[in-house]
């Protein structure tokens, strides 16, 4: 035995694949295109705070929302329960999850939004003038202040 063979001969990279090459490329970017045209993979827009309502159900001890605030994108929202716990709604895909603050949540406002970072996830909520009282009313739960 002289030495490896590969199974298949490898040939040099030649200027005659240059077109199946940028071939390719044009037909991933207009796939690409098509499926941001259609909207896949962005977040429905949600027109009720209801709609998160069976979601908030599910968290720990469960949750009755009695006070809502949703961005003005329509993409996030904050719940606060008679108990005084704050929930984060936010998109993961094309699904929401909800997350109950606690003292790993950090947040600050800057021009009317509301900046939350957690273990786990971040989102800007855009809630104009009641930014400053989500704020407090998350530090009040244990999260820090930035």
């Amino acid at each position: 035995m002289t030495g490896f063979t590969p199974a298949l001969p490898i040939e040099p990279y030649t200027v005659g694949d240059l077109p199946t090459l940028i071939g390719a490329v044009i037909a991933v970017a207009a796939l690409i295109l098509a499926c941001r045209v259609a909207g896949f993979g962005q977040p429905a827009e949600v027109p009720e705070v209801d709609t998160f309502e069976p979601l908030l159900n599910l968290l720990p001890g469960g949750f009755a929302p009695v006070y809502w605030a949703l961005d003005r994108p329509n993409r996030c929202a904050l719940a606060a329960d008679s108990d005084g716990r704050i929930a984060a709604i936010a998109p993961a895909g094309s699904h929401y999850f909800a997350r109950l603050a606690d003292q790993s949540w950090t947040c600050r406002v800057d021009e009317g939004r509301l900046h939350v970072a957690a273990s786990d996830f971040s989102m800007k909520l855009d809630l104009g003038d009641d930014a400053a009282g989500w704020r407090e009313a998350i530090a009040r739960t244990g999260g820090r202040l930035s």
